[in-house]
Parts: C-alpha cells; sequence; structure tokens
C-alpha cells in the first residue's frame, strides 16, 4: 500500500499520514528476516522517509535493527548492494543515528554484499554515498581498499557514479592513481556537459 502512495504521489492529509504511521508502528514487530519480508521491511522504510511518515524514534530502531540483522545470505546477490543502501539511506532521513558499533556493522554487511555481486558501478557508488554520513571521515581500511580498486575499473561507469566516487574518495583521504582520478574526473564532468545540452534542447522546444 504505500509503495503504491508512493509511486503514484498521491496526496496525503497530516492526518491520514498519522494513521499510517500508525499501521507501521503496530506492523514492526511482525517482520522477520526473511527474503520476503526484508524486501516488505525495505519498502516500508524507504517509503516512510518519502512520503514522509511521522514515525516514532522507536519505531525507526526497530525498524533499523530489524534491516541490521539481515542474515548475510540474504545480503547477496545483484542489487543487495542497492536495496540495502537504500534502506541505511531512509533510516538515516528518518532520524536513526548509528551507534560506532552498527556503523561498523553496517560497513562489513554493505561491503559483504558487494563482494558477494560486484555488478552495478550505481551500486557501489550510492553505498559509498550512504557510507560518508554514517562512517565520517574514518572508514575501515577495507573499505578505502575497496575504493582504489573498483576506481580502476574500465567500463559501467555513469556521470553520477564517478562523481560519487570521486567524493568519497577526496573525503576519506584515499590516494587513487591520477590516470584513474583524471578519468573518473573527465566522466563526472559529462553531467555539467549533459545539463548544458538539455537546457539548449529545452529552450529551443518552448521557441518552437
Amino acid at each position: 500500500m504505500l509503495f503504491h502512495i508512493k509511486a503514484f504521489k498521491l496526496r496525503l492529509s497530516q492526518e491520514q499520514l498519522q494513521q499510517l504511521a500508525e499501521v507501521v508502528e503496530r506492523r514492526v514487530s511482525a517482520f522477520d528476516a526473511t527474503d520476503e519480508t526484508f524486501c516488505s521491511l525495505n519498502g516500508i522504510i524507504e517509503a516512510a522517509e518519502q512520503l514522509p511518515l511521522p514515525l516514532s524514534p522507536t519505531c525507526v530502531e526497530a525498524l533499523h535493527d530489524h534491516a541490521i540483522r539481515t542474515p548475510r545470505d540474504l545480503a547477496q546477490g545483484t542489487l543487495r548492494t542497492r536495496v540495502m543502501s537504500g534502506t541505511l539511506f531512509s533510516l538515516q532521513r528518518l532520524g536513526h543515528v548509528c551507534t560506532s558499533h552498527d556503523a561498523s556493522v553496517w560497513c562489513d554487511l554493505l561491503l559483504g554484499t558487494w563482494r558477494a555481486a560486484p555488478v552495478a558501478l550505481d551500486a557501489f557508488a550510492f553505498m559509498l554515498t550512504t557510507l560518508v554520513e554514517l562512517v565520517g571521515d574514518t572508514p575501515p581500511e577495507e573499505l578505502r581498499e575497496e575504493v582504489v580498486e573498483v576506481a580502476a575499473w574500465r567500463s559501467g561507469w555513469s556521470p553520477t557514479a564517478a562523481r560519487r566516487v570521486l567524493t568519497a574518495a577526496r573525503r576519506w583521504r584515499v590516494e587513487l592513481p591520477e590516470r584513474d582520478v583524471r578519468r573518473l574526473e573527465g566522466i563526472a564532468a559529462a553531467v555539467q556537459r549533459e545539463g548544458r545540452t538539455g537546457a539548449g534542447k529545452q529552450a529551443g522546444a518552448r521557441g518552437r
């Protein structure tokens, strides 16, 4: 239900949002760590953040605890890195503040998820964006090493992914080979070029 409300951009009153929040709070205790319920949990968390629902801090903490206890075998596979990073991102937006222990667990979980299925660079880059906010300036060394390794990939980059990886590398003071920095900066610069081209096309369309 929350997914459809979000997808169709339905306008809800504050009273309706409060009623939905109460439904979510009653349902939280029913979740367990199965593949199906993890997907449902992810959908609820992201929809709650985007609507947004006025969830209590206790409910947000419970949602976080369910998400972080995801068994590692469920956290592996295509799209898992993006899905789980999105879950953490939304929890942060809902106001959850991880302890240093939780931050360490999330780093291990997400990095393990990525290494189990290193498919989409956009998923890796989004994971970095989420973890930058979580761990600040002190990421684990294995995460720094993964940034160096992935930055050397020669294909599969989007401008957004290149920009996010460069941002994380600079924030964490990761020394990338100069050739990789130049290549990623060139890819990231395509965002600005595309923006100018798109603006020109829109202006032309209005002129016609």
